[in-house]
């Protein structure tokens, strides 16, 4: 493999891992930063992201949803200060004098294991939540995620659309 191959490939796994720490960032933080239907972070089967989607629940059924996974918040974010740490030493082993391909692999199978774990409790506390509900509160949540995914496509839609035609 050539050397600009592999300067490729490292920055190219730098970003992707910088990526994943930023999103789980995002899931983790306590408020959003723009409004729930522009944010690009989570998915609708994101338990941070449902408790947005609860809005629609009567008010003791959404405190009860939303008490449960407050209560998975101090496990996820142990896990993603983990995360955080593991993609700090990574760093710390590309940036020393000599490359080490063996430690490097190791570090990012390990970060790649984390992040599994990481995307484990999410779900665990996804489930746990929606325990919580009936199936009509199931499917209600359901709608209203659905609804907002695509309020969103649409408006990213009509944004890169007025971009095109700017330029």
């Amino acid at each position: 493999m050539g050397r600009g191959l592999i300067v490729l490939l490292i920055v190219s796994v730098l970003l992707n891992i910088f990526g994943v720490g930023f999103i789980s960032g995002r899931m983790l933080d306590h408020e959003p930063r723009r409004a729930p239907e522009v944010m690009r972070s989570g998915g609708h089967t994101s338990p941070f992201r449902m408790m947005r989607h609860a809005e629609e629940l009567p008010p003791e059924k959404r405190d009860a949803f939303r008490d449960v996974i407050k209560a998975g918040l101090p496990s996820a974010r142990e896990n993603h200060e983990t995360v955080r740490r593991l993609q700090g030493e990574l760093s710390e082993l590309f940036a020393s004098d000599e490359l080490d391909r063996a430690a490097i692999s190791a570090k990012m199978t390990e970060i790649r294991s984390e992040q599994a774990r990481q995307r484990e409790v999410f779900d665990i506390i996804l489930v746990e939540a929606m325990a919580t509900l009936s199936a009509e509160e199931r499917r209600l949540m359901i709608k209203a995620a659905n609804e907002r995914r695509e309020k969103f496509r649409e408006h990213r839609g009509r944004k890169r659309h007025h971009e095109r035609e700017s330029d």
